[in-house]
This record gives structure tokens, sequence and C-alpha cells, in this order.
């Protein structure tokens, strides 16, 4: 009986010997002929769980510091980054302040006279498609908030005599009876007088003098 307990410790203590040198029991799958050491590794590692891709916040230009600034994430998640912004957003340039001196008046006054060309003639008529001769000077004035008679004596008498030969574009020229107005380099534009349109001609040659409408500001 002594005997075989000695025997019995001895297979025992071999034993256990074995399970710590071998790692005994193995590992689900490792004594397989065709297992792998990965697949021994995933049977003892739990997998684990695949994580949602987090997309990479986009860059939100707006004009800001250059040399200063932190980018700071808005409630959306969007990075504002004032660096990168000023870098490639393009600058809003203002339009210039409109010109309301008297030249320019007197160039609009002269562009809108320009439009009327061909326009026919008609008594009593002032725009915007048809003109007698004080009706058409007093439409392309009023386009600039400036009120003329509609006559031709109402219209050289209701402004400053201007001399013929110190015309300058934008003059009213007075014949007895008839009213244009000066368009430079010797010549005037009106409507002339039924079965015409309105037409740049030569200054009449029965002109009995000009009225100036708007004195112009000296060049700056």
């Amino acid at each position: 009986m002594l005997h075989d307990d000695v025997r019995a410790y001895v297979i025992v203590g071999v034993l256990a010997v074995a399970t710590v040198l071998t790692g005994w029991p193995k590992a689900e799958g490792a004594d397989k002929p065709n297992a792998t050491v990965a697949e021994a590794e995933n049977a003892k590692t739990p997998k684990k769980t695949k994580r949602k891709a987090i997309p990479t916040p986009r860059v939100l230009l707006w004009p800001g510091s250059m040399f200063s600034g932190r980018p700071v994430k808005d409630a959306r998640g969007i990075v504002v980054h004032p660096i990168r912004a000023a870098a490639f957003k393009p600058q809003e340039i203002p339009p210039p302040p409109e010109d309301k001196s008297n030249r320019a008046k007197i160039r609009k006054v002269l562009d809108v006279a320009k439009e009327q060309l061909g326009d026919p003639y008609r008594y009593g008529a002032a725009g915007p498609d048809n003109f007698d001769c004080s009706g058409f000077t007093q439409y392309v004035w009023g386009k600039v908030g400036i009120g003329l008679p509609h006559s031709s004596r109402g219209q050289y008498a209701s402004r400053p005599r201007v001399p013929l030969d110190k015309l300058k574009p934008g003059d009213l020229i007075y014949s007895p009876g008839h009213i244009g107005m000066y368009w430079g380099d010797g010549k005037m534009i009106h409507s002339p007088q039924s079965g015409g349109h309105v037409e740049i001609v030569p200054v009449h040659s029965n002109a009995v003098g000009g009225a100036r409408v708007l004195e112009r500001e000296p060049a700056r």
C-alpha cells in the first residue's frame, strides 16, 4: 500500500509539471492539425467592438486675423479657422460711393439724351418715346431731378444766359421757337420738327444764345 501511495504522488507531480510546461489545457482549436498561432491567439483574446468612423470636421472659411485666434468648434462641430479663412476667402470690395456731383448729373443727362436718338418728334410730347423740342430737354433733365417748363422760351428764360462761344455740354441752345441741348464740338442734340426725330446736328446758325442748367464744380 505504501508503494501505491508513493506512485500516486509521483504521477500527480509529473502531471503538475507537465501542465506548467505545456500550458494545458490548450485553447480551443489550438490542437487542430491546421491551426495557426493567430487562431490560437484569437481564441484567447476577445474580439474588440468596431467603432464607427468619426468624420473629420470641415473647415469653415471666414475673414479673420491671420496672426491671431485659435481654431474653435461651433455648435455643429465645424472648425472655424481664422488663419485659413484669411488665406483662402476672397475679400469683398464695397462699391464706390455714388457720385452726386453736378458733373456726374450732366454726364447722365447726356447719356439719357443719347438713348433717345431716333425717337420721333410729336407736338406736345414729353417722352418717353415721342418728343417735341422742349419736351425732349425737359425729359432728359428730369432724369436727374431738375424740372424745366415745357416751353422753349420758358426754359431759356428760367436759367442763367451763356454766350454761344462759352457753351458747355448740357447747356440749352435757344433759337426763336426752338430749343435744343449742346452736345460738344459745335454740335447740338434736339428733337427738330414734325416728320423728324431726335438727332445730333451742328448748332443752328439762327441760335441766339444759351442757358446753363447746372454749373460744373472745378475738376478735382
